[in-house]
Formats: C-alpha cells, sequence, structure tokens
C-alpha cells in the first residue's frame, strides 16, 4: 500500500493533480511507518486500541494489548505518528541510515505536520488551488525532483524516505510472506500490480473519456 500511494504520487505530478500527489506521498509514509511499528512489535489501531513491547528481552518477548488512551492526541492517524515517534525514538540508536533518520524525526519537530499537511490540501479548496500555483511557479524540467517548493517537496521527500525506511525494515528481519501467492515474491507483486504500465486498454478508455472534461 505504501508503495503503490507513493508511486501514484510520482504519476500525479502535475499542476492540477500535485494536491492529491500530496495526498498519495502522505499515505505512502502513514502505511510505511505502520509497516515499521508492526516490523518492531508494535502496532497503533486507535487512541484506545494498540499494541507494545512489554518485554523485548532476547528470548522473552512478550506483547500486551492496550485499551486506556495513548498520550493526548486524539484521531487515529495523529496518535499513530505520535506512538511512532515515540517508538523509533527508543530504537534510534542503531536506525541510522539515511532515510531512517528523516523517517524517525519528526517533520519541523511537529509530530503532526504530515496530517495537518495532508489535511490542509484534502480538504480545503483554496489549499489545493494553492498547491497547483506553487507548481506552476517552481517547477523546473531540468531540475526534477528538486524544483518542488514547500509542503510538496517536503511529503515527497519525507514518504521517499519512509518507503525505503520500511524496505530497510523488512529486510533487516527478513520479514516474509505468502500473500503474494500465486506471485513468487514481493517485488514480483509490486513489479506486475504497482510499478507495470497501466494496460494499453486502460490507457484507451482513459483518452476517450478525458474528452468529457473539456467544458
Amino acid at each position: 500500500m505504501a508503495s503503490n500511494c507513493y508511486a501514484r504520487g510520482l504519476e500525479g505530478l502535475r499542476a492540477g493533480s500535485s494536491f492529491w500527489s500530496s495526498v498519495s506521498f502522505y499515505y505512502a509514509a502513514f502505511f510505511a511507518i505502520k509497516t515499521v511499528m508492526g516490523t518492531y512489535g508494535c502496532w497503533m489501531g486507535g487512541p484506545k486500541s494498540w499494541i507494545e513491547v512489554a518485554n523485548g528481552n532476547s528470548g522473552s518477548f512478550l506483547l500486551q494489548y492496550r485499551t486506556a488512551a495513548y498520550g493526548t492526541l486524539r484521531g487515529s492517524h495523529k496518535v499513530t505518528w505520535d506512538a511512532y515517534y515515540d517508538m523509533v525514538a527508543r530504537l534510534s540508536a542503531f536506525l541510522t541510515s539515511p532515510e531512517a533518520v528523516i523517517a524517525k524525526t519528526p517533520v519541523f519537530n511537529t509530530k503532526t505536520w504530515l496530517i495537518d499537511a495532508r489535511n490542509d490540501v484534502n480538504y480545503y479548496p483554496q489549499e489545493a488551488l494553492q498547491a497547483a500555483l506553487d507548481f506552476d511557479t517552481s517547477f523546473d524540467p531540468q531540475n526534477v525532483p528538486n524544483c518542488f517548493s514547500g509542503r510538496l517537496q517536503t511529503l515527497l521527500k519525507v514518504s521517499q524516505a519512509c518507503v525505503l525506511f520500511a524496505k530497510e525494515s523488512a529486510l533487516r528481519v527478513g520479514l516474509s510472506t505468502d500473500v503474494w501467492q500465486p506471485l513468487q515474491s514481493r517485488a514480483d507483486y509490486v513489479q506486475q500490480k504497482v510499478t507495470d504500465p497501466q494496460d494499453p486498454a486502460l490507457a484507451a478508455y482513459f483518452a476517450a473519456e478525458k474528452v468529457q472534461l473539456h467544458f
């Protein structure tokens, strides 16, 4: 899900949909950090539904399910970011790759910056229109991706770091699963279902439909 949202955000990089690329990058980061939490034994289902490592001693790994409110933030996304940043702070000593450093650090020292940014462009039309204007002003085809400015640039860089940090974490612990069957691997699934070009029939359908939007 994180990889898909990141890929769709990249595909949507144009003025008119830059606001939705921002939303896609947010969800790429959000799904990625939930993966990281799960990889290290934690999970946040909601403010009063969460799992933490109660005993992480070697050979005696204990998880506990909690129903008391976590922290003071409310809303499933805000509380997830709060819990995530708390968790990675405790693991910070060995999370030292460039991607991990970005992903484990609250953006502008604000734990809720990412969800606040998503809410702005997702729920306020004036912010979405401003995103389009900012894109047109800053876009330089000779300087991609560094030409993007402000919120879009930050969301792009942080989501990229979070997706790569989730990848790093999965490889670190040898995370594997059989949910990709009948495909052989996660890499095969991502290539065939996420990053391969759209089927020509779907591309033709889009070409036929888009003319109706010109009025």
